[in-house]
């Protein structure tokens, strides 16, 4: 027999895993209501989906996406009833030249007009890398497609979702290889709590 299982994220890609996950718990012995229930109780993982919080209205996440298929698949799964603002720092300079048009290609035709793309600069790790390629180089061709689409420094992008995102809307930081991205998500959302002045709604610190 069957079961509903009800999983606590958004997307897709989270309803194909949770089948998944429940087809091999069946198939490890584990009654198929038992398995769908315990999805339930599920906490997540950090920086997939992961719902930091929320202020006025707005819902703030961090996710690891960082290659154009995982940031379409982030867009989708997030769409908001309001508009979705992207703080999108690409992972490295040559990441960034190999998925240039793939990148362009995927923010074109996943956000839509009254969407924001915020790209922040270009994650540096330092070496030899070929830094002839930066952000703008993504954000030009997007911004001619009717998309909202520029290079924002962090303070900036933090400024312009504190005065500019409204209630119904959701923010998504997305990038990878930077272990302060988490931190940044954190502040995006303080910022929006002291513009509220209300108390924060938000994901147990595990």
């Amino acid at each position: 027999g069957g079961a509903e299982a009800r999983v606590p994220f958004p997307g897709l890609l989270t309803v194909q895993n949770a089948a998944f996950a429940i087809a091999t718990a069946v198939a490890a012995g584990i009654h198929v209501q038992a398995a769908a229930q315990s999805l339930e109780r599920f906490a997540g993982v950090r920086r997939r989906l992961e719902r930091v919080g929320a202020a006025d209205g707005v819902d703030v996440y961090d996710d690891f996406a960082h290659n154009p298929v995982k940031i379409r698949m982030a867009i989708e799964a997030l769409r908001p009833n309001g508009a979705l603002w992207v703080l999108y720092q690409p992972h490295g300079y040559g990441p960034t030249r190999f998925f240039r048009d793939e990148l362009i290609d995927t923010f074109r035709s996943a956000l839509r007009p009254g969407d924001h793309l915020l790209l922040t600069p270009i994650y540096d790790a330092g070496g030899t890398a070929n830094r002839t390629i930066q952000s703008e180089d993504i954000a030009r061709p997007v911004s001619r497609s009717d998309r909202s689409a520029k290079v924002a420094s962090r303070e900036e992008a933090l400024q312009g979702v504190i005065e500019g995102a409204r209630r119904g809307d959701r923010v998504v930081v997305m990038g990878a290889r930077d272990d302060t991205l988490p931190s940044y998500a954190r502040e995006i959302l303080a910022g929006l709590l002291a513009r509220s002045g209300e108390p924060a709604a938000s994901r147990p610190q595990r």
